[in-house]
Parts: C-alpha cells; structure tokens; sequence
C-alpha cells in the first residue's frame, strides 16, 4: 500500500519516543487548504485535520478506519508506521465518474523518474487535489469536456524530502503550464497552449471488494467449538490464509459475474490433531464454491446450486469458547455466629469454588458451570452496570439487629474491585437475585436437575 499525508499532527503523538496507538480517521476528507484526513484518538472526540505519512496505508474515501499504528520519535523527526487496520467499514457506495477517480501520472515529458513515487490527483468539483511524490497538494481548475485544462495556484504541504524533489518539482512545472487535455483510450495527456505534450496519466485501478482480509463466520453443516477462526486474504490474483492449524495459498481468480475460483493450493503439513476436525471441513468447503456475493459488509460463498457454503467478515468474530468466559472475579460470601461459607467464580476459567468455613472447614469444592450459568451472570451483571453494585439497596437488614446471616457480594474487573452493600442472606436486593439463586442450587447440589 502507498502512504498518505495529512495536515496537522495531534499533540497525543508526541507523548512518548515510541508507543503504539489506536486512532480512527473518517470516510470523508477534512476542510482545509489541500487535501486532508480528519482524525481522532477516541470516537467520543472531535474530528481533526493533520499530516504525516502513515507508512503502509492508504485512505479510500466512503470507509471509516480503526487503525493501529506505531509512532516513533527520534530526535525531532517523528515517524508513523501502520501495524494493523482494525477495521475497515465502508459507510457510502459511490458511482464514480471520470473526473472524480484518481489519475496516476505515468510519463512526465523530459525527466526520468527513477524513484519508487508516483504523482497521483483527483479532479472534482472545480478542484485538482493529489499527492507530487513527497507533498499534498491542492489548487482551483478550469476543467471541462471541450479539454479546457487549468489550474490556478497551487498549495503544498512543505515537507522535505530530498530524494523525490526533483520528481516533484517536474511534476508541479508541468502541472503549472497545462492548458488543455485529451482523453485517449481511458488515457489523460496533458498539452500547454501550444500542444506540446507535458505529461500523460493513467486511471488508478479500483480495488475489487473482495480484496480484503475475511474471517469465516460459519461453514454449513460444521459447528466450530474451538478457539481458531480460519481466514483468507484475497489480493488480485492470490489468495492466502490459515485454516486453523496450516497456513495456506494459491490463484485466485473473479470476474465482473463473481466468480470464485481457487488453483493450486498449496498448505503447510503440521498436524494439530485438535484442529484437525476444523481444518478439513474449512478446505472441502472452499473447493465447493464456485461464486461470491458481498452484502452487509459480509461475505457470502456459495455452490454451483447458489447455496451458501460457508459466510465471512472483515471483522474477526470471537470464539465460540471465549464469549463464554467470564472475564471478572466473582464472590458471594456468608457469614453468622453460627456458619459461614464461601463462593468463588474465578475470572476466565468458569469455575465456582465453594467450601464451608463454619460450623467445619470444608475442602473446597469446585464446579464447571455451564453456557446457561455463564450467560445467566453475564447478562445480570450487565444489565447491573459494574459502577452500579455499590448502590443497591438491601431489601432488609435483619443482620444487623438479629444475628441473622450476613452476605456480600463482590465483583473485581479491570483490577477494580466493586462491593454491594452487606444484605440478608436469602433476601438479597433484586438484581442480584437470579446469580445468587443458581449460585446456591449449584451449592446445594440441585445443578444435576438444571444441566
């Protein structure tokens, strides 16, 4: 991918020599001299327009990204590196038209271009905006279907970048002295007032689709039960991913029908006997479709019947064994002058411990609790709101007067630890009801009943 500029660089960037973080850029360009993005570091904060070159991405217009990229300090120079794209959402499906593609120069007149950089524009709206191999530019046009071609004065960013100057600046000359354009087999040359030809570009090639990263959501008739997503990617002509042990790769191929095609794939040999089950359902799937249907942002893949085989996401969904994973430290303790207990959900490993402190103390005993259990509490605990907890009301308080059963209810997520205040045990306030109900039948031993 090829790096783009913005226009101002957030404070946020410069608070350590090297860190990496989460920004998310908008599906339209910023208001500003020339062409720019606007960026945020949270999505509760307001849009800013700023440039720097984010090696390794390039901005589609019509999609919202979630970027995570490195920012690295050295001495004054400050230098952005793209390490993941999070998400790519595509928010407005466009039909483009001649004037609103961008045009990749491919020959300036009288000057060898011997760098990696390709001077690139956009021409819309009474404006010519694009990017001279180092800077952004932007400026007004006078552009028409007679070949009227040109432009006003032109507004650059001013980095520096000694190895693409000279490219530049040919670029921007030639650019500064056309007054006219012809437009030849989907090619743009550009003449001066005398019609001498100054430069030619070629349209950019749109990007299919299909070409993205996808993670497989479902395949028909296999249910997934352990933690691996395969994926593939699809780039033009190639195809590559990992089937859940081995990674994989071949041709590829489509067509304006949809087509999908896949020649000669070729995988890695590791055995993962685990994985074994998912692996050769994901790849006797794959060789079945024959076509593709892109809806929702998600991807369908279908037979030669137009069944759908097998579904996918750009977006990675979570194992089916991970969303039930509590991801807190849970504990309902009891206590009186006659008996007391303890109950203990451990965070991640959906467990219950329990044991007995008083009259006796117990071994303590331990419980896998089910899909149902783990949902029950999960959506209680919710629906509660963790900030919530220390402000329940105790429908009774008998424990402080009478000696009866004293009970608390603690949850710690994210290190922090959040207590209910001390109710009756059997009676405690309402929303906590359901989890502390089941938490007792599975004490009690009534967990054979429910399972």
């Amino acid at each position: 991918m090829k790096p783009f500029y913005f226009i101002i660089i957030l404070a946020f960037f410069f608070s350590s020599c090297q860190k990496d973080k989460i920004i998310f850029i908008a599906d339209h360009y910023g208001d500003c001299e020339s062409q720019c993005l606007l960026v945020r570091e949270n999505e509760q904060d307001k849009w800013t327009n700023f440039s720097e070159n984010i090696e390794g991405f390039e901005y589609k217009e019509g999609y919202n990204y979630k970027l995570k990229v490195k920012i690295e300090k050295k001495n004054s120079e400050v230098t952005y590196t793209l390490i993941e794209i999070l998400s790519e959402t595509e928010t407005v499906t466009k039909k483009t038209t001649e004037d609103q593609e961008k045009w990749l120069v491919s020959k300036i007149e009288g000057f060898d271009n011997k760098t990696s950089k390709t001077p690139s524009f956009t021409l819309k709206d009474g404006q010519i905006r694009g990017n001279a191999g180092c800077n952004s530019f932007g400026g007004d046009l006078q552009f028409d279907k007679t070949g009227v071609f040109k432009v006003g004065r032109l507004r650059f960013t001013k980095m520096y970048c000694q190895e693409y100057m000279k490219l530049e600046k040919a670029f921007s000359a030639a650019l500064s002295k056309a007054t006219n354009y012809k437009l030849v087999k989907g090619k743009m040359f550009f003449l001066d007032n005398e019609n001498k030809l100054l430069f030619s570009a070629k349209k950019k090639e749109r990007i299919a689709a299909i070409e993205n990263k996808w993670f497989i959501t479902s395949i028909k008739g296999f249910h997934n039960k352990t933690n691996k997503i395969p994926f593939f990617r699809i780039s033009k002509t190639f195809i590559n991913g990992n089937n859940g042990c081995n990674d994989f790769g071949g041709s590829f191929m489509t067509d304006n029908t949809n087509i999908f095609k896949i020649d000669r794939l070729r995988k890695t040999e590791m055995y993962c006997e685990e994985f074994a089950s998912l692996e050769n359902a994901f790849h006797a799937t794959l060789n079945k479709v024959t076509h593709y249907k892109i809806t929702d942002g998600s991807l369908l893949l279908f037979d030669k019947s137009k069944y759908v085989l097998m579904t996918a996401s750009t977006k990675k969904p979570i194992p089916e064994n991970e969303t039930y994973r509590l991801p807190y430290i849970l504990e309902y303790n009891v206590s009186s002058k006659g008996y007391a207990f303890k109950n203990k959900i451990i965070e991640a490993k959906n467990i219950l411990e329990y044991s007995n402190l008083l009259p006796k103390k117990t071994p303590v005993e331990k419980h896998t609790l089910s899909k149902t259990d783990l949902k029950l509490f999960k959506e209680a605990l919710q629906k509660i709101g963790f900030e919530s907890l220390e402000k329940l009301q105790a429908p009774s308080e008998k424990h402080q007067f009478d000696g009866a059963p004293a009970a608390t209810f603690t949850v710690v997520f994210n290190g922090k630890t959040h207590v209910v205040p001390t109710f009756d045990h059997g009676n405690p306030p309402k929303e906590l009801k359901g989890i502390i109900t089941r938490i007792m039948q599975i004490r009690e031993g009534e967990h054979h009943h429910n399972h």
